[in-house]
Parts: structure tokens; C-alpha cells; sequence
């Protein structure tokens, strides 16, 4: 693997792996049939229809109106991990569009395209584990969560099955680079510290212990499930969708960088949504976009003076983007009427 990324170009010293489930290979397996430069070009490209049908998708979803849809565009746009994402070739775009697609057939009432849409978050599970948690619990309420979840275990076994047929080792290969049983990974899942408050809380706490970047996802599932348990009767999977994609993120034990962070755009479009309403405040637009840019302009000078390996200093960038998000959501909330 080493010597054909080094001929593609890639100067590492070891191999750049992809450590998602095994059934992702069957997005990727394609493009080996496929020159380099074409396999890239047709792959950027997905990756750009992926983010930008996301947000639409999400505008939508969230009441957003479509002839204000450019403002989706514009913030996806204007949110510099975006263009980390789609440059570097990342494939959390179609994890973007399986969150988005879950919440527009869910609005459209069509359970199992919400269940094959979620089935894309299923190549990052653990960046959106809280999302998963979510519509495991709902199925205790409603047959259509059932439904979502049969269909989209349905579309990840028949996925793991062709990847199986192509490579019968499959499983035994994935368990065993994971799990580091010869001892020859440099990149072991377990040491890597990515820019979350996971790695944070384990690099300052007890640096050999990755039990301790569980904390986080611990909790946010506490409070998933007691949100869900409160509100059980009148649940909204779509509307919390957006909550629950960001949270994930939070919560994330590793692996969630900086390009990455557009799992974080549905969480600023459910602000946004109200945000650009006709009668919201225009103040509050000025200072949300204030915020915004501020942030992204953030994240791009300290990602331009840090490496892959240092982007721990960035573990608070997700928390200010989801508070950022929330904070501006309750600041335009309706006024109350006065008896």
C-alpha cells in the first residue's frame, strides 16, 4: 500500500489507512477500476454534491423556505472546513447526506429511505454514535423507527456481503489492523489524539488510558437518553436530528478533525433556518454572522500552523461552533405573548 501511495504522489513513511467498517469499502471499490486523476476528479465531485444536496436537503427539512436555499449554500460555503473536506478528499460528506437525507424522509414519511439514508452515517459510526443511540431508542415508540432501523441494517449487511464476496478476509483483515494483534501498525486507533474533548480530557488526565476519551460519549448518552425518555411522547426525530449529529460530534472518543467538522453544518442550519426568517431580528443575524466568521476564520489560522498530529489544540472548536449555534437559536427565539 505504501509504495502505491508514494507513486501516487503521497510522501509518508507508512500507509495511510482508512480505518471505517469494512461494509464502507463498497463506496470505494469502484474506483479502482479508474485512473488516478479520474478517480479523483469523479470522487471531489461527489464529495461536493454530497455536502451541498446535505444542506439543501437540511434547509428544507428544518422549514427552511426554497427560495432562500442559497443561504444553505452560502453558509456550507463559507465554512472553511467545508473546503478542508471536499479538498482532501474526505468521504464525511456522505455521512453529511445520510443525516440530511434521514431528516427529509422522515418529514416525508418514508421510513425506509430514512433507514437507507442513515445508513450512510454507518462509515463514521463513531462520529455520530449519540445520532445511532437515538434511533435505536425510538423504536421502543413507533413502528416507522423500526422500520428505519431493519432497512438500514438491511443496506449495511448487503453492502458487507458484496465487500465479503470481493474479499473473504474481509473481517478477519479489519479485526486484526485494529486490534494491532502482530504489532506492526504505526497507527494504532487506540494512541491517536484527535481535536476532541475526549483526547483533551485523556492527554491531560492519563495519557494512557483511552478509556478516559470515553467520558464524554458516556455522558452525551446519558443525556440522550434522558431527552428522549422526557419528550418520548412527542419526539421529533428530524428536528432533533441536527442536535443529535452535533452532539455526536462532541462526544466523539476519536477521530473527529477539523475537516470533519461539516457534521456540524446541520447544527447551524437549525439556527440559521430561523435566523433568516422574514421578521427575525436583525441584529441577531449581524452578530450570529459576526460569530460565524469569526470561527471559520479561526479554524483556517490555527489549522495553517498546526499538523495532523498536534490538532488536539483545536478540541474546542466543535463545542463553540454547537453553543455558537444554540446560543443563537434561543437569542431569536419568538417572543412571548403578554396576557
Amino acid at each position: 500500500m505504501l509504495e502505491i501511495q508514494n507513486a501516487a504522489g503521497m510522501s509518508n513513511d507508512v500507509p495511510v489507512m482508512m480505518w471505517h467498517p469494512p461494509w464502507t469499502l463498497l463506496v470505494v471499490l469502484p474506483f479502482g477500476l479508474l485512473s488516478l486523476s479520474t478517480g479523483c476528479l469523479i470522487w471531489t465531485y461527489i464529495q461536493m454534491g454530497s455536502v451541498f444536496g446535505a444542506v439543501d436537503l437540511t434547509w428544507r427539512a428544518l422549514g427552511g423556505t426554497p427560495d432562500r436555499r442559497w443561504i444553505a449554500w452560502g453558509l456550507a460555503i463559507a465554512f472553511s472546513p467545508t473546503i478542508f473536506a471536499i479538498a482532501t478528499g474526505q468521504v464525511t460528506g456522505m455521512c453529511l447526506l445520510g443525516v440530511a437525507g434521514f431528516m427529509a424522509a422522515t418529514r416525508a414519511n418514508r421510513p425506509m429511505l430514512a433507514g437507507a439514508a442513515a445508513a450512510l452515517t454507518a462509515i463514521k459510526p463513531h462520529l455520530l454514535a449519540l445520532f445511532g443511540l437515538a434511533l435505536v431508542l425510538d423504536t421502543v415508540r413507533t413502528s416507522a423507527a423500526r422500520k428505519v432501523i431493519l432497512t438500514g441494517a438491511a443496506v449495511l449487511g448487503a453492502a458487507l456481503l458484496v465487500v465479503i464476496a470481493f474479499d473473504p478476509a474481509i473481517l478477519s483483515q479489519y479485526s486484526a489492523a485494529v486490534t494491532d494483534r502482530d504489532g506492526t501498525n504505526p497507527y494504532k486507533v487506540t494512541d491517536i489524539l484527535s481535536p476532541t474533548a475526549g483526547s483533551y480530557l485523556r492527554a491531560n488526565l492519563a495519557p494512557g488510558s483511552f478509556a478516559v476519551a470515553l467520558v464524554p460519549l458516556m455522558v452525551g448518552s446519558c443525556v440522550v437518553v434522558g431527552a428522549w425518555w422526557a419528550r418520548r411522547k412527542t419526539w421529533d426525530s428530524a428536528r432533533a436530528a441536527p442536535w443529535l449529529a452535533g452532539g455526536s460530534f462532541l462526544a466523539a472518543p476519536y477521530g473527529a478533525w477539523i475537516y470533519d467538522l461539516v457534521l456540524m453544518l446541520p447544527v447551524i442550519l437549525a439556527a440559521a433556518v430561523p435566523l433568516f426568517a422574514r421578521g427575525a431580528r436583525p441584529r441577531a443575524r449581524l452578530l450570529a454572522a459576526a460569530w460565524y466568521v469569526g470561527v471559520s476564520a479561526g479554524i483556517i489560522a490555527l489549522t495553517s500552523r498546526t499538523t495532523t498530529h498536534d490538532q488536539i489544540v483545536m478540541w474546542w472548536v466543535a463545542p463553540t461552533v454547537f453553543v455558537g449555534s444554540a446560543l443563537t437559536l434561543w437569542a431569536n427565539r419568538p417572543a412571548r405573548a403578554v396576557a
